[in-house]
């Protein structure tokens, strides 16, 4: 199967719930009741979208209770995009754009609406800014980085998690970034991770001469910067808006030019690194990019502790909360980036 279609399918079935705080309300459901209508749609940007569309399952039931019939269409600006039922799920061939707004509309068989919308989040990356190469060895030795957001209009809501690889995958990610949720933190700090034991080593070894054209001070403000930094296990998830200031105490300085300072910089380290031919580091996480009410979704599954190894797993469809009205469920978007250069 195609690895970006399967992601797909995965990432979109990350269901059920919540928007706003405003938005957001918690539902009691009994056997005797009818049922909500659930609707599970999170657009990607892949050329397939695929919504799930069915009712709640009562208690004393054990499947799932599909809606076949029904008119589902996503829009925007003028333009719009119905989805047919395939048998399994309800899907429409479209990629949707970067930084637009898209209204959900399903109209049932007995005339009931159901309706919902998501921003797709613009066009992001997480970028680092090169200030220390160890030993001056850009594949071999070990480089200092200040990371920022590339692209950032107006807030991003943002969450990594480790590749898995034949090598393994990133457990522990550090950061100092003031918009990070804390509550997966653990016990370690930035010194404890391997990579930076090595840079230490390497800095001790060979420190900068004073010919060489670097000056300690660049190496001082990101190790201060560094020490003390707390795990986040497993995931780190950042909320950032386009005027982040840095969450670093030390001034931040790129290589070559002391005292410049890196605009929006932060520091983001894990507990693996990798050296690829044609780029001189990387850190093997996933960047998700969400809309607001899918990053307040996976807050809540996550901290429910319904999460599987990896973020985009099959999870939980009984939570008990929405952005859908008229229903239950979520619609939102989200796509992502291997590797954080």
């Amino acid at each position: 199967m195609n690895i970006g279609k399967t992601r797909s399918i995965l990432l979109m079935t990350l269901m059920l719930c919540v928007l706003v705080t405003a938005c957001v309300e918690s539902i009691t459901m009994h056997s005797s009741e009818e049922m909500p209508v659930v609707v599970n749609c999170v657009l990607t940007r892949d050329s397939t979208q695929y919504l799930y569309l069915y009712y709640a399952r009562k208690l004393d039931e054990s499947e799932y209770k599909s809606i076949t019939n029904a008119k589902v269409i996503v829009s925007e600006s003028g333009r719009s995009y119905e989805f047919a039922w395939d048998g399994a799920r309800w899907q429409s061939e479209f990629v949707p754009e970067y930084g637009t707004e898209y209204n959900l509309s399903v109209t049932l068989e007995d005339g009931r609406s159901v309706y919902a919308k998501t921003r797709f989040p613009e066009k992001m990356f997480i970028v680092g800014t090169p200030i220390y190469f160890a030993s001056q060895n850009i594949f071999g030795g070990s480089e200092c980085r200040y990371y920022t957001v590339i692209g950032c209009q107006d807030k991003a809501f943002i969450w990594l998690t480790g590749i898995k690889n034949n090598k393994g995958s990133v457990s522990n990610i550090c950061t100092n970034h003031s918009g990070a949720d804390n509550s997966n933190i653990v016990g370690g700090a930035w010194e404890d991770l391997p990579n930076s034991q090595k840079i230490l080593k390497e800095y001790s070894d060979n420190p900068p001469e004073a010919d060489s054209g670097e000056d300690p001070r660049i190496w001082n403000s990101y190790k201060n910067a560094c020490l003390g930094l707390p795990f986040h296990k497993d995931y780190l998830r950042i909320r950032h808006d386009m005027n982040y200031a840095s969450g670093s105490s030390a001034p931040l300085v790129q290589k070559d030019a002391v005292e410049t300072p890196v605009p929006g910089g932060f520091i983001l380290d894990a507990d693996k690194h990798e050296y690829v031919y044609g780029a001189t580091y990387m850190l093997p996480l996933r960047t998700y990019f969400l809309s607001e009410e899918y990053d307040i979704y996976l807050s809540n599954v996550v901290k429910a502790g319904l999460h599987q190894d990896e973020l985009a797993s099959m999870y939980s469809m009984d939570l008990n909360y929405t952005n859908i009205h008229g229903g239950i469920g979520i619609f939102g978007s989200a796509y992502w980036n291997d590797y954080v250069r």
